[in-house]
Protein backbone atom coordinates (compact mmCIF):
# COMPACT_ATOMS: atom_id res chain seq x y z
CA UNK A 1 0.00 0.00 0.00
CA UNK A 2 2.80 2.42 0.79
CA UNK A 3 3.74 4.51 -2.18
CA UNK A 4 0.62 3.68 -4.16
CA UNK A 5 -2.16 6.15 -4.90
CA UNK A 6 -4.97 5.68 -2.40
CA UNK A 7 -7.46 5.56 -5.25
CA UNK A 8 -6.04 2.14 -6.16
CA UNK A 9 -7.95 0.68 -3.22
CA UNK A 10 -11.24 2.56 -3.58
CA UNK A 11 -14.25 1.00 -5.28
CA UNK A 12 -14.71 2.64 -8.72
CA UNK A 13 -18.20 3.88 -7.83
CA UNK A 14 -16.84 5.75 -4.78
CA UNK A 15 -13.62 7.27 -6.16
CA UNK A 16 -15.12 10.59 -7.27
CA UNK A 17 -16.66 11.34 -3.88
CA UNK A 18 -13.58 10.33 -1.90
CA UNK A 19 -11.14 12.24 -4.13
CA UNK A 20 -13.31 15.36 -4.11
CA UNK A 21 -13.53 15.29 -0.30
CA UNK A 22 -9.75 14.75 -0.11
CA UNK A 23 -9.03 17.76 -2.34
CA UNK A 24 -11.47 19.97 -0.47
CA UNK A 25 -10.02 18.92 2.89
CA UNK A 26 -6.48 19.81 1.73
CA UNK A 27 -7.75 23.23 0.59
CA UNK A 28 -9.12 23.81 4.09
CA UNK A 29 -12.77 23.68 3.01
CA UNK A 30 -15.53 22.18 5.13
CA UNK A 31 -15.95 18.52 4.27
CA UNK A 32 -18.20 15.87 5.75
CA UNK A 33 -16.32 14.48 8.75
CA UNK A 34 -17.59 10.89 8.62
CA UNK A 35 -18.87 8.88 5.72
CA UNK A 36 -18.84 5.36 4.34
CA UNK A 37 -17.45 4.01 1.12
CA UNK A 38 -16.13 0.76 -0.31
CA UNK A 39 -12.55 -0.37 -0.65
CA UNK A 40 -11.24 -3.29 -2.67
CA UNK A 41 -9.34 -6.16 -1.08
CA UNK A 42 -6.27 -7.73 -2.66
CA UNK A 43 -8.46 -10.76 -3.47
CA UNK A 44 -10.94 -8.58 -5.37
CA UNK A 45 -13.54 -8.46 -2.62
CA UNK A 46 -15.34 -5.39 -1.31
CA UNK A 47 -15.17 -4.04 2.24
CA UNK A 48 -17.32 -1.18 3.51
CA UNK A 49 -15.42 1.30 5.68
CA UNK A 50 -16.43 4.21 7.83
CA UNK A 51 -14.00 7.01 7.11
CA UNK A 52 -12.95 10.06 9.05
CA UNK A 53 -9.99 12.34 8.43
CA UNK A 54 -8.39 15.61 9.46
CA UNK A 55 -6.05 17.87 7.56
CA UNK A 56 -2.49 17.97 8.90
CA UNK A 57 0.99 19.05 7.87
CA UNK A 58 3.41 16.19 7.08
CA UNK A 59 7.01 17.09 6.46
CA UNK A 60 5.93 20.64 5.63
CA UNK A 61 3.27 19.57 3.14
CA UNK A 62 -0.52 19.42 3.48
CA UNK A 63 -1.74 15.88 4.15
CA UNK A 64 -4.59 14.05 5.80
CA UNK A 65 -4.61 11.78 8.82
CA UNK A 66 -7.28 9.21 8.00
CA UNK A 67 -9.07 6.61 10.07
CA UNK A 68 -10.94 3.70 8.50
CA UNK A 69 -13.14 1.22 10.35
CA UNK A 70 -14.48 -1.94 8.73
CA UNK A 71 -18.28 -1.69 8.89
CA UNK A 72 -19.08 -4.47 6.43
CA UNK A 73 -20.81 -6.65 9.04
CA UNK A 74 -22.76 -3.71 10.43
CA UNK A 75 -24.00 -2.77 6.95
CA UNK A 76 -24.96 -6.38 6.25
CA UNK A 77 -26.96 -6.48 9.49
CA UNK A 78 -28.64 -3.18 8.63
CA UNK A 79 -29.60 -4.52 5.21
CA UNK A 80 -30.96 -7.72 6.77
CA UNK A 81 -32.99 -5.68 9.25
CA UNK A 82 -34.35 -3.47 6.48
CA UNK A 83 -35.29 -6.52 4.39
CA UNK A 84 -37.02 -8.13 7.38
CA UNK A 85 -38.87 -4.89 8.12
CA UNK A 86 -40.07 -4.67 4.51
CA UNK A 87 -41.15 -8.30 4.64
CA UNK A 88 -43.14 -7.70 7.81
CA UNK A 89 -44.71 -4.59 6.31
CA UNK A 90 -45.93 -6.64 3.35
CA UNK A 91 -47.40 -9.23 5.73
CA UNK A 92 -49.07 -6.61 7.92
CA UNK A 93 -50.52 -4.75 4.94
CA UNK A 94 -51.79 -7.86 3.12
CA UNK A 95 -53.47 -9.63 6.03
CA UNK A 96 -57.26 -9.71 6.35
CA UNK A 97 -56.96 -8.76 10.02
CA UNK A 98 -56.87 -5.16 11.14
CA UNK A 99 -53.68 -4.40 13.06
CA UNK A 100 -52.81 -1.22 14.93
CA UNK A 101 -50.07 -0.04 17.23
CA UNK A 102 -51.21 2.25 20.03
CA UNK A 103 -48.92 3.93 22.50
CA UNK A 104 -50.45 5.93 25.37
CA UNK A 105 -53.80 5.81 23.54
CA UNK A 106 -52.15 7.41 20.52
CA UNK A 107 -52.31 5.64 17.18
CA UNK A 108 -48.78 5.05 15.94
CA UNK A 109 -49.45 2.74 13.00
CA UNK A 110 -52.37 0.94 11.36
CA UNK A 111 -52.52 -1.44 8.44
CA UNK A 112 -54.81 -0.86 5.46
CA UNK A 113 -57.34 -3.47 6.61
CA UNK A 114 -57.83 -1.63 9.90
CA UNK A 115 -58.24 1.65 8.06
CA UNK A 116 -60.90 0.16 5.81
CA UNK A 117 -62.96 -1.21 8.74
CA UNK A 118 -64.33 2.18 9.87
CA UNK A 119 -64.44 3.37 6.23
CA UNK A 120 -61.23 5.37 5.95
CA UNK A 121 -59.22 5.43 2.74
CA UNK A 122 -55.66 4.11 2.90
CA UNK A 123 -53.64 6.63 4.85
CA UNK A 124 -56.82 8.19 6.26
CA UNK A 125 -56.06 7.35 9.87
CA UNK A 126 -53.73 9.97 11.21
CA UNK A 127 -50.76 9.05 13.37
CA UNK A 128 -51.30 10.41 16.86
CA UNK A 129 -55.10 10.30 16.66
CA UNK A 130 -56.67 9.31 19.96
CA UNK A 131 -58.84 6.26 19.72
CA UNK A 132 -60.87 4.33 22.20
CA UNK A 133 -61.66 0.80 21.28
CA UNK A 134 -63.85 -1.97 22.62
CA UNK A 135 -64.89 -5.46 21.55
CA UNK A 136 -68.35 -5.73 20.08
CA UNK A 137 -70.65 -7.61 22.45
CA UNK A 138 -71.00 -10.38 19.87
CA UNK A 139 -67.23 -10.86 19.89
CA UNK A 140 -67.12 -10.65 16.08
CA UNK A 141 -64.69 -7.81 15.87
CA UNK A 142 -63.51 -4.50 17.23
CA UNK A 143 -65.34 -1.19 16.98
CA UNK A 144 -63.35 2.02 17.06
CA UNK A 145 -64.57 5.37 18.26
CA UNK A 146 -62.73 8.61 17.72
CA UNK A 147 -62.36 10.66 20.86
Amino acid sequence: MLGQPFTTFIHPDDIERVVENYKRRLRGENVEQHYEFRILTTEGGVVWVEFSAVAIQWEGQPATLSFLTDVTKRRALQEQLLAKTREQEVIFQSTVIGIALFQSQQLQWANSMLESMPGYAQGGLQKGAQWAYCLKPSGTGVSFYLR
